[in-house]
């Protein structure tokens, strides 16, 4: 059995900065099929790809041969020619101070002040597993960590971690998503790890191109609270999905922040999301679209108040548009709330706004073949929360030659 070790960049004590969290429990007895039958698969590995040649390829740059301060430039792929395992690791260690002692044509406005050098490491490992269901099992894994060194000591510049597992099936199709959380986010919502399990419905008459998504997703709330702490929030939504692409959809989402840790505000109870998704061609080539969400917001507007508040809002987001012969004429309606509406309690809509305008891209290749010119112009009204309001009209035009 050959075993492969990936390497870890260490560079003083070791940094935990993220968790992986399972918050699938709708999905955890079909989790538990596959683990066994990735388990399975893997004893029987050889028997299936008895003659899967192993693929070595190393590649490594002289110091200062590239030019600039890099140090070390090297690339590692091992895996098998049928692409069952595919692992490939990259590494660089560059310093612009020792590039310019060794007269490398080093670049000083590439580093910061007090920089003495930078290293990065660049990790994937793609999979495919056979499992006693027919279908492979595709397991994709990404690292990616920057570290920047200097006169105070070093600082990481990019740390972040991916991992996905998907499985699809004639009647089911299963997929499995985590990265490393983001922990320099500013106030919104980071969703981190999640699933999703999609039933399609083609053996259903009448029901070729649709179907059955149920998904679930764990997310961190930041920018509430004034030191700094998040929320964690747990987003569930079943959808009913068709169309061409399964742009068309019916959707119920269920959103539950954990209030073991939050603000004393936050109530016990999940707020609700029922929204339509509908793309059509309408009559006489004019092609409409429509976004529309109805909203239950569940409040306590006093912490020693046991009683909790009710209030409901909507959203909306119409487009029309129309292609003519030289020209698009287009427009759209929104009404928008704060992207954190089911921990902020009942806000006004925080914008309205209608826009119409017309494209003349297509008048100008006529006039200008193969130049890529466009031209567009655009009006509109802003109405936004406090009784803001503003009006503009937008002009552009690009000519090259």
């Amino acid at each position: 059995m050959i075993m492969t070790r990936i390497p870890q960049a260490r560079s003083g004590p070791i940094r935990q900065s993220s968790r992986l969290m399972l918050p699938l429990r709708p999905l955890a007895a079909v989790l538990a099929c596959a683990v066994i039958g990735l388990g399975l698969s893997g004893c029987e590995s050889r028997q299936v790809r008895p003659g899967a040649a192993p693929v070595v390829d190393i590649e490594s740059n002289a110091p200062f041969s590239a030019g600039g301060g890099e140090l070390v430039g090297s690339a590692l792929r091992v895996g098998l020619a049928d692409g069952g395992i595919d692992y490939r690791a990259r590494v660089r260690v560059e310093s612009e101070v020792l590039g310019q002692v060794a007269g490398a044509g080093a670049n000083d406005s590439a580093k910061a002040p007090g920089e003495l050098g930078r290293q990065s490491l660049e990790q994937q490992l793609q999979s495919t597993l056979p499992t006693p269901f027919g279908s492979p099992l595709r397991l994709g894994v990404e690292s990616r960590q920057a570290v920047r060194y200097g006169i105070e000591g070093q600082k990481n510049l990019v740390e972040r971690n991916t991992a996905r597992l998907d499985w699809s099936g004639n009647h089911l199709q299963l997929a499995f998503d985590w990265r490393s959380r983001n922990e320099n986010a500013g106030r919104g919502m980071d969703c981190y790890a999640g699933g999703e399990a999609r039933l399609p419905l083609a053996a259903v008459p009448g029901m070729r191109h649709s179907a059955l998504v149920l998904s679930q997703r764990q997310c961190a709330v930041a920018g509430l609270d004034p030191a700094g702490a998040s929320v964690s929030l747990d987003d569930l939504a079943a959808a009913w999905r068709w169309g061409d692409g399964l742009q068309n959809g019916l959707r119920v989402r269920r959103l539950q922040p954990d209030i073991t840790s939050a603000d004393p505000l936050l109530p016990e109870e999940p707020d609700y999301e029922l929204g339509l998704t509908q793309r059509l061609l309408t009559f006489a080539g004019w092609q409409a679209e429509a976004d529309i969400a109805l909203r239950r917001i569940t409040f306590r507007e006093d912490p020693g108040v046991a009683e909790l508040q009710e209030d409901s809002t909507w959203v909306a987001d119409f487009g029309l548009r129309r292609g003519l012969a030289l020209l698009d004429l287009h427009a759209r309606w929104t009404r928008s709330s704060d992207p954190l509406w089911f921990l902020v309690g009942p806000q006004p809509a925080a914008l309205e706004r209608f826009a119409v305008g017309l494209d003349f891209g297509r008048w100008l290749e006529q006039l200008w073949p193969g130049s890529d010119s466009n031209m567009n112009v655009s009006m509109g009204h802003e109405q936004r929360a406090g009784g803001v309001s503003d009006q503009h009209f937008n002009w552009n035009l690009l000519l090259n030659w």
